[in-house]
């Protein structure tokens, strides 16, 4: 299953990266990308050496992180305000301006191609992409891309509810094409379509995928903002006191509720119950889907015994 997302154009326009990435704070992207699981499972798969490419590199929030961790890594992007922005933060980084479908680099130049919610971007482009993936990576190169993700709940969205951004047709001229959402189905289909073999896949980022249930994104944004909501919330726990145990159920206790966001938000799970949720929370509600992925030999074959 595939989907197309549009957004509201800007005066006839369509989206603007170099204006998204002006807004920006980079020292703030380079911090969440230290903090995120998804660098964990970056690192997961990254081969311990070779050259790494970064194809839609943005703000370079993974690439200088794991720069910092001493790995041979170039980025790319084609955001000129972007490119422009990590060379003012640091002359030395190896970042240029390209396009991802037409890399400037060599064939089979680096050992490993990292792509974090890029190709949904590239409307009628993912298939120019994935061949230019191929092509510069080496055999049994290392593919790491994320998508955004139709878990389930999207899934059963799709069936029961009319959404406006989410839908295959154009129905307006005042939308514009922002980006394709995929079932892990779809990302399988793509990828064994010029021969790369997943060797991993898992959704991640929870708290934004829940967001697009309205109760918990007005909840969230109450929260967020420290509106009179969550002091009501506050009072009426700390009056709860002086009720008797027995009829306070222990979903109302704010450090169960603390917790339960903390490990939504960190997804970091330290024991078997945890991980239990963690699991079935991400397929309901996660918003992005992290792809680790092998590129097959010429003879059409794939060693796995190093990744398994």
């Amino acid at each position: 299953m595939i989907r197309k997302q549009y957004l509201p154009s800007q005066n006839g326009r369509s989206f603007s990266w170099n204006s998204f990435w002006s807004e920006r704070d980079i020292i703030k992207e380079i911090y969440e990308a230290s903090v995120s699981p998804v660098l964990k499972l970056i690192l997961k798969w990254l081969p311990n050496e070779g050259r790494i490419l970064d194809a839609g590199c943005g703000l370079g929030g993974y690439l200088i992180s794991l720069r910092e961790k001493g790995f041979d890594i170039h980025g790319v992007d084609s955001s000129q305000t972007a490119i422009k922005l990590l060379k003012q933060y640091d002359a030395n980084l190896s970042v240029e301006c390209s396009d991802c479908c037409r890399l400037r680099y060599p064939s089979k130049y680096f050992d490993a191609y990292i792509s974090l919610g890029v190709i949904e971007h590239l409307e009628n482009r993912i298939d120019a992409a994935l061949r230019e993936a191929r092509r510069v990576l080496r055999p049994q190169g290392i593919l790491i891309i994320s998508v955004p993700y139709i878990n389930l709940y999207r899934r059963f969205s799709f069936f029961f509810k009319k959404r406006r951004f989410f839908t295959d047709e154009k129905k307006k001229r005042e939308l514009v094409f922002y980006q394709y959402m995929f079932s892990r189905h779809a990302v399988l289909r793509i990828l064994s379509k010029h021969k790369f073999v997943i060797i991993g896949s898992i959704p991640y980022s929870v708290i934004a995928g829940m967001k697009d249930i309205p109760l918990f994104l007005k909840l969230y944004k109450a929260a967020t903002h420290g509106s009179d909501l969550v002091k009501a919330a506050e009072t009426a726990t700390s009056s709860a006191k002086d009720t008797p145990q027995k009829v306070r159920p222990v979903f109302f206790k704010w450090s169960i509720l603390r917790k339960f966001y903390r490990l939504l938000s960190w997804e970091q799970a330290d024991n078997i119950f945890s991980q239990a949720i963690l699991a079935l929370t991400r397929e309901c509600w996660g918003h992005m889907l992290f792809v680790c992925a092998v590129k097959k030999t010429e003879n059409g074959k794939s060693d796995l015994d190093d990744y398994e």
